[in-house]
């Protein structure tokens, strides 16, 4: 019995691994490859070491016409619900921009928002699914040479001169029930230098804990 259990158990396991790896396949195919962004952005550069196999941390990235398109979020929970959340908010990033020519950030925020909302049914009363995300969004117009900016509780770094600037994003998660039903996310718009750099980051950065210690990195440590 203990052998056949064993056996079982291990084909369990094998299934579940499996599953676990092909859904990260799929999940890194809905992000494009660093090559696609440096395509793009030849001085950008990506750090995107999740906890788990899967998770809930993902970015975006595309460019139309002048206008660059760049996302980033983290959707709650982790592994495979974080996962598959992610997955559903790049494909509502992408409705907004390709679909619906929406190109103003604060207003695919609230697009994101409001799709998040109707596709988990969180406007009915009672819903299960109270879900959400932090994200940010840049579109760099290179046309008008600007910079816009929306932050679902992100905040965006840049860095000019030497001299660091925070700036921060609305205070209200997409989706969930903080959001509210009528929330508005504000654009702000910023002047692009030459010697401009553009930082944007999850949590999870700031979050990491230290490998001698308990304390995590912080984002006081991050700014520096």
């Amino acid at each position: 019995e203990q052998i056949t259990y064993r056996r079982v158990l291990s084909e369990k396991n094998k299934d579940i691994s499996e599953n676990i790896e092909y859904s990260k396949r799929i999940q890194g195919a809905i992000m494009p490859p660093e090559h696609f962004v440096q395509s793009i952005l030849p001085e950008s550069f990506i750090i995107f070491k999740q906890r788990d196999v899967i998770g809930g941390d993902f970015y975006w990235c595309d460019r139309i016409d002048d206008k660059i398109f760049i996302a980033i979020g983290d959707c709650t929970g982790h592994g495979v619900s974080g996962a598959l959340l992610s997955i559903l908010c790049s494909n509502i990033i992408s409705q907004a921009i390709k679909q619906n020519d929406i190109f103003d950030t604060g207003l695919i925020l609230d697009f994101l928002n409001v799709r998040l909302k109707e596709s988990l049914h969180q406007y009915e009363m009672g819903s299960e699914v109270v879900d959400g995300l932090d994200v940010s969004i840049c579109v760099i117009d290179l046309k008008y040479n600007v910079l816009m900016f929306s932050g679902a509780m992100h905040n965006l770094y840049l860095v000019y001169g030497g001299q660091l600037t925070e700036i921060k994003g609305n205070r209200i998660p997409i989706g969930g029930i903080a959001s509210g039903v009528k929330s508005r996310f504000t654009t702000q718009m910023h002047l692009l230098y030459p010697d401009l750099k553009i930082y944007m980051s999850t949590d999870g950065y700031f979050d990491q804990f230290s490998g001698t210690t308990i304390k995590k990195f912080s984002k006081k440590r991050f700014r520096h």
